[in-house]
């Protein structure tokens, strides 16, 4: 039996009470849903439960019994074995009700089937229902409503409960109140659409190093608050479904290309839009890092060797190519692509002067260019005498001295070699061309007093 309206209620009961029927009354409302997904609307699949709000504005503690009904006026189904009521946050302790306070539950009653609530709290000495009252002391659970019962209705009413559960609140001395109810409280049923996942931080665009490993950590929400996972959709490199950390270590054959990775944020039920980010990689140009600038003398009709030497940051393999050599050589240039070693030969009909030989090293993407130059000598001594080891680099220095003590006081015969090229030898510079004691003082003079050697012969 569902509550009688304010009017009737003081009509019927007016002779069995004082209480007057025009000031405030005491009421019960439903004052928040719980599984609500807004207004008059609750959501499947969430568990649903009905806070009742209490109010006394009267200075009198109350014994209680107030009975409430589940039903659905247009077929909606629940678990009838979920229903129960609830005791909330203990608004109002147990120990309020010092002779009996129970929820009692009537599962299935009518057709079609409706369950029963009844909230029952006596006192003889306890508190009770305080005085002037207002809170949230209890509630109606009714589990969850499937998706099968979107677009239906689910109602809460006041009721009388077996075996005497009138609708009233009851004071010491037969005081009888019998509260308000704003009710029936009836909610639309509705299916909320999962809405999918989201990247919440996708970048424009990113770039790095070719050979430096590159990364991004993704982070993605769910609307409903499910757990989310990521997934690459496309493009390089691997995505850690859990953390959403993608890493790829790209390569040389990848600077230069349009690529693109496209990430998806995903959860239980499926994956939302894809982000696609631009990746760009850029190479790291080679360097040389001996041989440019340097200049290497050659006599007339013979050949020398200079090894080019050239490195770049990713470590990529290097090839070398020659380019003009100014101004054009009576002989021939050739360069190891591999290696870098420049073979300069000349014919006995070169032209004496310097010659300008470029070279480039290259790591397929980027190249650079170094000049490295030759001078071609009717003598094979260049600027002054005394490179008596024939190093390469035309220095003197105190290994010259070690290599003509070895040829003046060598026992053996025939003695240790000097270079190939008399002229240097003959460091003193004498016109009878010997190499003798003359020759090693003059290598000393130069190294430990700064007196000069001899010029290399005009050409």
């Amino acid at each position: 039996m569902k509550a009688a309206s304010l009017t009737v209620v003081c009509a019927l009961f007016l002779i069995f009470s004082w209480y007057p029927c025009g000031t405030q009354a005491q009421t019960i409302s439903v004052d928040e849903v719980v599984g609500l997904f807004r207004n008059d609307t609750v959501k499947t699949e969430t568990p649903i439960t009905f806070k009742l709000r209490f109010t006394n504005p009267e200075a009198l503690n109350f014994s209680i019994s107030n009975g409430f009904e589940i039903y659905s006026p247009d077929g909606a189904e629940w678990d009838h074995l979920s229903v129960a009521g609830d005791t909330l946050t203990g608004a109002i302790p147990r120990s309020n009700w010092d002779l009996q306070f129970a929820m009692n539950v009537f599962l299935g009653a009518g057709v079609p089937p409706a369950d029963t609530v009844g909230i029952l709290g006596a006192k003889i000495n306890g508190v009770g229902l305080p005085s002037l009252f207002n809170g949230v002391p209890y509630g109606i659970k009714i589990g969850s409503l499937t998706n099968a019962n979107d677009g239906k209705h689910i109602c809460l009413d006041s009721a009388w409960f077996r075996p005497g559960g009138t609708w009233k609140w009851v004071a010491s001395g037969g005081i009888n109140r019998y509260p308000t109810w704003g009710g029936p409280y009836c909610y639309y049923i509705y299916q909320v659409p999962d809405l999918m996942p989201s990247i919440t931080n996708a970048p424009a665009s990113l770039s790095g190093r070719h050979c430096v490993t590159m990364s991004y950590d993704f982070n993605g929400s769910d609307p409903e608050g499910e757990t989310v996972t990521f997934q690459k959709v496309s493009g390089p490199g691997s995505i850690n479904s859990t953390t959403g950390l993608w890493s790829y270590t790209p390569s040389l054959a990848d600077v230069g290309q349009s690529l693109t990775l496209v990430v998806q944020a995903c959860e239980p039920h499926g994956c939302g839009s894809s982000v696609s980010v631009p990746l760009t990689f850029t190479n790291e140009v080679p360097t040389f890092t001996s041989g440019c600038r340097d200049t290497m003398w050659v006599a007339v009709g013979n050949s020398v060797t200079k090894d080019m030497n050239a490195s770049d940051g990713c470590s990529d393999p290097l090839h070398f190519v020659l380019g003009p050599v100014t101004p054009s050589l009576d002989g021939t240039v050739s360069i190891n692509a591999s290696t870098g070693l420049i073979t300069f030969s000349t014919t006995g009909m070169a032209v004496v002067g310097v010659y300008d030989v470029s070279v480039y090293a290259s790591d397929t993407k980027d190249s650079v260019l170094c000049h490295t130059y030759f001078r071609v000598s009717a003598s094979c001594c260049l600027g002054i005498r005394g490179n008596v080891s024939g190093d390469a680099q035309d220095r003197v220095d105190l290994l010259d001295v070690v290599y003509l003590v070895d040829y003046l006081f060598a026992m053996s015969d025939p003695p240790p070699p000097l270079s190939n090229c008399p002229d240097e030898n003959n460091a003193d510079g004498s016109p009878d061309n010997v190499i003798d004691i003359s020759d090693l003082t003059a290598l000393v003079s130069y190294l430990f007093y700064g007196e000069p050697l001899a010029p290399c012969p005009a050409f």
